[in-house]
């Protein structure tokens, strides 16, 4: 798959003049189109790594309430009235085929701005890669903040406009506020108006192209000139470097399945030292996230900017799109574990050849095993005080959801090593026991 960024922008000031109850107020909106970081996914829809949309995806219709109404760190099944074989989840989660800042347009006549992606042509020529199905059948999400900037007097309501074929959702600081799931023709929901205090507000936007004709996404926000659309280019440059992780992952994947798939006990111990070698290549990658996000700590909370005067993006991460990235971390480390669980399984396999041929290779394996378990505790440990710091954070406070989501995979996680260390101990049980026979044999 290919990685790629387009970056580019307009700079234009406008003017807009707002009536407001009679009283006329002028405020003045430097380069307010700002961009996009667009994050696409694409899916083969026959052939091997084919993925479901759905059952009848192409002629299921509108359908709302198909996901949860907040947003903990990407779209989240709903847990009743939704279509078991619709994984809105994974939708977003497989690595991304391209990665693109997407400058803001004018749209509708130019009263609104936003994106759009009128036809499928519209969309990023990467989404071609030649798989069964292509450019149709992929996921995209987009995100950026706005920055409604202060007045001296009270600004109308912005509004929020959808038109989408197939699924897309919007949110607005991490709750939903429009709903267009369901395969379809391209149709909208009602406006919806939000009354925002001044200040950085997040927009998530996830869309889907589930079936093999028509695509379009078309979102806006209006009045122009309330508000400022910054540039997400620290978010995309974090995203893109978590989703190179999640293609080093998907490589060692392959790699622990061509040796899975060779006849018990014949993989040699060179292609077993290689395998270890690119998951602790993977862990060093892992610790590099885990630096990134503990950079980010000391600003989580503070006010950034002053928005009335300065429009550049803050260093710093807003609090919903730390925790994108917390939840990113997270799910590295629950990837790490298959990946370590792997190598134990096919070491398992092989121990009875291995220690056979040459003990010494076996016990170096093994050194290496416990080597690799250890620093996956410290990452899970990381991860805790990341949380811990979360937790104890004197001015930003998570969400009910939220805090049920992280402490679940902190458990999980915590039930993941423990398992590790398990499965260790019964190697090492098997090297005791062989090395007592042997001696037995010399007495």
């Amino acid at each position: 798959m290919k990685n790629s960024m387009k970056i580019g922008g307009l700079l234009i000031v406008l003017v807009a003049s707002l009536c407001l109850g009679g009283v006329l107020t002028t405020v003045v909106a430097q380069d307010p189109l700002g961009s996009f970081c667009g994050i696409y996914r694409n899916f083969p829809c026959e052939g091997p790594g084919k993925f479901d949309f759905g059952g009848n995806h192409c002629s299921c219709g509108q359908r709302d309430n198909l996901i949860k109404q907040t947003l903990p760190w990407r779209p989240v099944p709903a847990p009743v009235e939704s279509p078991p074989e619709i994984h809105r989840d994974d939708w977003y989660r497989i690595p991304s085929c391209c990665v693109e800042i997407t400058p803001a347009v004018l749209l509708w006549s130019g009263s609104w701005v936003g994106l759009d992606f009128p036809s499928i042509a519209s969309f990023p020529a990467e989404l071609d890669e030649g798989l069964e199905g292509d450019p149709y059948y992929f996921t995209a999400h987009w995100e950026t903040t706005i920055t409604v900037r202060e007045s001296t007097t009270a600004l109308p309501p912005i509004q929020f406009r959808l038109r989408s074929d197939d699924d897309a959702w919007v949110f607005l600081d991490g709750e939903l506020i429009l709903d267009n799931g369901g395969a379809h023709s391209a149709q909208s929901p009602a406006l919806y108006p939000a009354s925002l205090l001044p200040g950085r507000h997040t927009i998530d936007i996830f869309y889907a192209e589930r079936c093999d004709f028509d695509a379009v996404l078309q979102f806006g926000m209006s009045p122009i000139g309330a508000f400022v659309i910054n540039d997400p280019f620290h978010v995309c440059a974090k995203k893109s470097f978590e989703d190179l992780l999640r293609h080093q992952e998907a490589r060692i994947r392959s790699f622990e399945k061509l040796l899975s798939a060779l006849p018990p006990g014949s993989i040699p111990f060179d292609l077993l030292r290689s395998l270890e070698d690119l998951i602790r290549e993977q862990e060093t990658l892992l610790k590099s996230f885990e630096d990134l996000l503990k950079g980010e700590l000391p600003a989580l909370g503070t006010p950034g900017f002053d928005s009335s005067v300065d429009r550049d993006v803050p260093n710093c991460l807003l609090e919903a799109e730390f925790l994108v990235l917390l939840a990113s971390f997270e799910d590295l480390l629950h990837s790490q574990h298959y990946l370590i669980g792997g190598f134990v399984t096919l070491l398992d396999g092989s121990k009875t050849s291995l220690y056979g041929a040459c003990r010494p290779n076996f016990v170096n394996l093994l050194f290496s095993l416990e080597d690799l378990i250890r620093s996956q505790s410290q990452l899970v440990g990381s991860f805790e005080d990341l949380l811990g710091t979360l937790l104890m954070h004197p001015t930003y406070t998570l969400s009910a959801d939220q805090k049920e989501y992280f402490l679940k995979s902190f458990e999980d996680l915590l039930k993941e090593q423990s398992e590790l260390m398990q499965r260790f101990e019964d190697l090492l049980n098997y090297w005791f026991e062989q090395s007592a026979t042997i001696t037995s044999q010399f007495k």
